[in-house]
């Protein structure tokens, strides 16, 4: 008996030294967690922003890294002269965990497809985890915030302010997983309020094609294992395309990333969203559904009509409770995302509180677009 204690004791010590990652490495990422975070400051100060973050300091947790920081605080001199005494949005703290871990003995730059290939040997799944705790928009921007949207109606007043000045937990979840088409992607983030009304989960799961793996050697993709790195810093460059466009100096950057999308099948989207409304609601949901009634009553289009009885039921599914709940799900076809964004409605469905509302959603579209949009006058 003490002998298989002993062998027991001696395998779980193995198993745990084994499955550590060396300080060294430990440190190296810990630097470029940091230059990462500190990287986006920049985007900041262009909008009259200034962004603060502590360093992270990373340690060995397992076979994963794990990385923590005093949080951040998020000003704007728009707002305020004397920003600095007025954070627009700040949080506690931040804590980042991962697995995605390069412990090869390569120095330099490597094939990336070569980086993925290797990050799999080891391990079943990649997962990179981040939570982000008393996140909240600061106390002056929150009480102009709730002044500006004040009404006659306490009961909303009251809701507004706790849905305003709540203080709110970030967390969300990448995994990646090798199957043999190519790489399970799955997104998970939750926003939950502590003691606010909101409650909200969005999932989302997609493939990325062994083609795209092939592409990476193509446009000549490495990963600098030195700098924890990818030699074409596409982050970046998706930041750039996504919040300021007409700075992008590489436009055969761009076509390069566009490209990537041919490679990307999305399976599935879900989310969830739950709102305790005090029933302080209750008016403007009656009179949604008085609009949506009379709209029925007098219209002359029997497709349309059919449309908007389904979204009365809907708005009645969604708030028969003080609670009210959305669980949206949308499944996908087989096809990459370059072909889903030219003709949505024909690969994908759509199910709100388990009721199919794609047909509906269409519906409202085509009429909107023959009735509404000719007629609007947009002014970018």
């Amino acid at each position: 008996m003490k002998k298989a204690l002993l062998l027991s004791l001696f395998a779980f010590i193995f198993v745990a030294c084994s499955n550590s990652i060396e300080d060294e490495i430990v440190k190296k990422y810990e630097t470029r967690v940091n230059e990462f975070s500190n990287s986006y400051k920049e985007w900041f100060i262009k909008d009259k922003k200034e962004l603060e973050i502590s360093n992270f300091v990373c340690k060995n947790d397992s076979s994963f890294i794990l990385c923590e920081n005093d949080g951040f605080k998020l000003y704007s001199s728009d707002i305020f002269q004397d920003y600095k005494q007025a954070p627009l949005l700040q949080a506690n703290k931040i804590s980042l965990r991962f697995n995605e871990v390069y412990t090869g003995k390569k120095e330099g730059e490597i094939s990336y497809k070569q980086y993925i290939e290797d990050m799999f040997k080891n391990k079943k799944k990649l997962k990179h985890t981040i939570n982000i705790s008393g996140l909240k928009i600061g106390d002056e921007v929150a009480n102009l915030l709730t002044d500006s949207v004040s009404t006659g109606d306490e009961s909303l007043n009251s809701l507004l302010a706790n849905f305003i000045k709540d203080e709110y937990k970030w967390q969300g979840d990448i995994i990646m997983s090798r199957q043999n088409d190519g790489i399970k992607i799955i997104y998970d983030y939750a926003l939950i309020g502590l003691k606010g009304p909101l409650k909200a989960n969005i999932n989302s799961s997609a493939v990325f094609k062994n083609a795209g793996l092939d592409w990476f050697d193509k446009i000549n993709l490495k990963f600098n294992t030195d700098a924890i790195e990818l030699n074409d810093n596409i982050n970046l460059k998706l930041a750039t395309m996504f919040f300021s466009p007409q700075e992008v100096q590489d436009p055969q950057a761009l076509v390069s990333l566009l490209e990537s999308l041919s490679y990307i099948h999305l399976l599935d989207t879900k989310l969830n969203i739950s709102f305790d409304s005090k029933n302080a609601l209750k008016s403007y949901v009656a009179a949604i559904k008085s609009t949506i009634s009379s709209i029925i009553l007098h219209g002359d289009d029997a497709r349309l009509n059919t449309s908007m009885k389904n979204i009365l039921n809907l708005v009645d599914s969604i708030t028969e409770k003080p609670v009210y709940k959305l669980n949206l799900n949308m499944v996908f076809g087989d096809v990459n995302l370059d072909t889903l964004a030219k003709d949505p409605f024909k690969y994908m469905a759509i199910t709100i509180n388990g009721k199919n509302v794609l047909n509906d959603i269409n519906t409202l579209w085509l009429f909107v677009a023959d009735n509404l949009i000719p007629y609007t006058d947009f002014d970018f």
